[in-house]
């Protein structure tokens, strides 16, 4: 079964470490999906599995580390891995998005992060003369000029003697 993209709840189940050869190391998380939101509540959705993938490359691992403290991760990586009670009864918020991954489309699934976008700065004069300047040279205009006016309507009926020029 393939879940809407959407906001979900499920309660932590399992997970575990993988250590892929050549590959970055990650954790997973098995959720038991329970709920969905749809308007403004929760409703009760088909029970499934959905796993949720955290890497440890140098990039991901302060976004890592974020989604590890929020689930109340006690910070052993071996055998005594566990996370907050919370996170195994009361559950959590996770979102499904659907992507293409080998030209067949998949669930990806997170955890949920309240106001979820990333800070945002406004671009300096330089970075904005850059742009515009690079967006010049690469982007062809169109041929343009003025719009041409719409043609009249053909005439219908007769003409009258006074509309004949002399």
């Amino acid at each position: 079964m393939q879940y809407e993209p959407g906001n979900y709840f499920g309660q932590l189940r399992k997970w575990g470490i993988d250590d892929p050869q050549g590959k970055t190391p990650f954790i997973w998380l098995e959720f038991a999906v329970s709920h969905f939101a749809h308007g403004g509540g929760w409703e009760v959705c088909a029970d499934g599995t959905r796993t949720v993938f955290l890497y440890f490359s140098d990039a991901a691992w302060p976004y890592t580390e974020e989604k590890l403290v929020r689930l109340g991760f006690n910070g052993n990586f071996g055998a005594g891995m566990d996370f907050s009670d919370a996170a195994k009864s009361d559950g959590v918020q996770l979102i499904c998005k659907h992507e293409l991954y080998q030209n067949k489309p998949r669930e990806k699934w997170d955890l949920f992060r309240e106001g979820g976008g990333m800070e945002h700065t406004e671009a300096t004069p330089d970075t904005v003369r850059r742009l515009n300047a690079k967006w010049k040279l690469h982007t062809s205009p169109k041929p343009g000029g003025k719009p041409k006016p719409p043609a009249p309507a053909p005439r219908t009926g007769p003409i009258e003697d006074d509309e004949i020029p002399i």
